[in-house]
């Protein structure tokens, strides 16, 4: 794994993800490591609605691009030979504001930037949709994302931040 830049890593669909923006992702199943070239080279990965996640993407700053469904390593957009992965825009295309992390939250992913914060909604290509929660609340801070009970505690732009869906915000401390 790469020495120069941090790498993040996730367990689900049978698997331990790896990922950074020097190797890109890799999966681990106990007996055997998987590259996967065709997955883009993120700085976040997050297993989330049976797909890898990825975020914080180094030529896609504003976008989350989940896996196809299944074992995670679908990242083929032919459709003829696809599983359905997709790419989403968060907040346009390339709008200049860094996604800085996806966060499997209750009922919902929530997607943090700098100074928004919004919600991935749905079970699968064909109903996925993003809402925005908050233009105001944001987090530069991936590893200070935490669930407890039903709130969601993160270091926000302002401080400590819980954030219960679907739009309630509780400043926690400074």
């Amino acid at each position: 794994l790469s020495t120069i830049e941090p790498t993040d890593a996730d367990v689900g669909l049978g698997r331990i993800w790896f990922t950074n923006k020097e190797d890109g992702l890799m999966s681990w199943d106990a007996g055997r490591l998987y590259l996967h070239p065709d997955a883009p080279k993120a700085g976040r990965v997050a297993i989330y609605r049976n797909r890898v996640i990825l975020s914080d993407i180094a030529d896609e700053q504003s976008s989350l691009i989940l896996s196809g469904e299944l074992n995670g390593s679908d990242y083929n957009y032919d459709s003829r030979f696809s599983t359905s992965p997709m790419s989403i825009r968060i907040g346009g295309v390339n709008d200049g504001a860094r996604v800085y992390d996806f966060f499997p939250g209750v009922g919902e992913g929530l997607v943090m930037k700098a100074f928004s914060m919004w919600r991935l909604l749905g079970n699968d290509q064909r109903d996925f949709r993003v809402e925005q929660i908050t233009p105001e609340i944001g987090s530069i801070f991936p590893n200070t994302i935490s669930q407890r009970g039903g709130a969601t505690i993160f270091l926000s732009n302002r401080g400590l931040d819980a954030y219960i869906p679907p739009f309630t915000f509780q400043k926690i401390g400074e």
